[in-house]
């Protein structure tokens, strides 16, 4: 059997079933603390195809937008709907996202003109640390999801991709690979206690995701699920409270 037999699909797949034991133990059972530290690497699975996807889309704008507004969608209809609008201050993991890639995209920036125009990169530079400063800043005042480190983690996943760059081929071929991605993505899970230390050390059960990752083909897979881990992530707490409210599990 190759290494590399699973297809983007099958690890977003593995991502939702991963992201949805961890909740419905969240709920029903949270004693089983074990199941939920084994399934805290459902994030990094997303987490790394947030920065495949600004690899290779085609429309920055559409797919920032497309995080952003699910956020926004998703603080309404569950910390607004289902807690009465008293937790908006809570800020969703799209939220979260949408940080990452507006500082990817600007990484990319500063990557594709590095060897063009300086005026760009030291343009690129400052938006970077102007949204680096803000996110930073959202993190304090608000009440976000995995706050800084949980940001980054997609930003530092995404430092070696050299894709329409003018960075030499055998650069690209060392540095640009899968491999070097993985090694970052190792890199940000070690970091994430950071931003979560109520939690202390278990965010590095992620790293049991990491022979899933080493096991990526590359490829996308027969069906476009793209969009399925923003309509599963919103649909998924909703039933899964309205379910814990009827067997009378109250207010959390």
């Amino acid at each position: 059997m190759k290494l590399k037999f699973l297809s983007a699909n099958a690890i977003k797949i593995i991502a939702v079933l991963l992201m949805l034991l961890d909740h419905v133990c969240l709920y029903f059972f949270p004693h089983i603390v074990i199941i939920r530290h084994v399934c805290r690497g459902g994030l990094i699975l997303f987490a790394y195809f947030i920065a495949e996807g600004c690899k290779y889309t085609k429309n920055k704008l559409k797919r920032f937008l497309m995080i952003f507004i699910f956020g926004i969608i998703f603080q309404v209809v569950y910390c607004g709907v289902v807690f009465n609008f008293k937790s908006l201050d809570s800020l969703n993991i799209f939220i979260t996202f949408s940080f990452s890639i507006l500082l990817i995209y600007c990484l990319q920036g500063i990557k594709k003109n590095i060897f063009v125009s300086n005026k760009k990169v030291v343009l690129y530079t400052f938006l970077f640390l102007l949204v680096l400063a803000i996110s930073i800043l959202a993190s304090v005042f608000f009440d976000m999801e995995y706050e800084i480190f949980g940001i980054l983690a997609p930003v530092l996943i995404s430092i070696p991709d050299l894709s329409g760059t003018k960075f030499s081929d055998s650069v690209k071929a060392n540095f640009d690979t899968q491999y070097k991605r993985i090694i970052f993505t190792i890199i940000s899970i070690l970091l994430l206690p950071l931003s979560v230390p109520t939690f202390g050390l278990y965010e590095w059960w992620s790293l049991l995701v990491i022979p899933i990752l080493c096991c990526y083909n590359g490829q996308r897979g027969k069906l476009n699920l793209k969009h399925l881990f923003y309509v599963f992530y919103t649909l998924h707490f909703v039933v899964i409270y309205g379910v814990y409210m009827l067997v009378g599990g109250g207010v959390i």
